[in-house]
């Protein structure tokens, strides 16, 4: 009966740390789980901070390209202004010269609308 009680004391005993054993091990894999679900979790995030950095790399390009066609339009733009300025302020120069000579021309001998009329043809 002794031997009877202390194998079963024995089987309990066995049963008890195998059922802890197997908690354990239960334990050990839910945390291998968390520890794996966790830094699953922080690659993804890292991805996609990459992918918003490059996002925001791209639009910053493309509105830096944006820029330096909009400086360069308006260069030309200004460039071109410039040019009709010159000819406008040469033409004009050109004009009022030929105003004085004819002034000069008319004022020596008798101005006349007649003399003023043909040399401006």
């Amino acid at each position: 009966m002794i031997k009877e009680e202390a194998r079963l004391r024995y089987q309990e005993e066995e049963e008890h740390l195998k059922e802890l054993r197997a908690a354990h091990k239960r334990e050990q894999q839910l945390a291998k789980e968390e520890k794996d679900y966790i830094k699953h979790h922080k690659l993804e995030n890292v991805e996609r901070i990459k992918r918003m950095a490059e996002y925001k790399k791209r639009q910053t390009l493309i509105k830096l390209k944006r820029d330096e066609e909009r400086t360069a339009h308006l260069l030309a733009k200004r460039e071109e202004l410039l040019k009709e300025r010159r000819e406008a302020a040469r033409t004009a120069k050109i004009r009022k010269d030929e105003i004085n000579t004819i002034l000069e021309r008319t004022r020596g001998g008798g101005s006349s609308l007649k003399k003023v009329l043909e040399l401006v043809d």
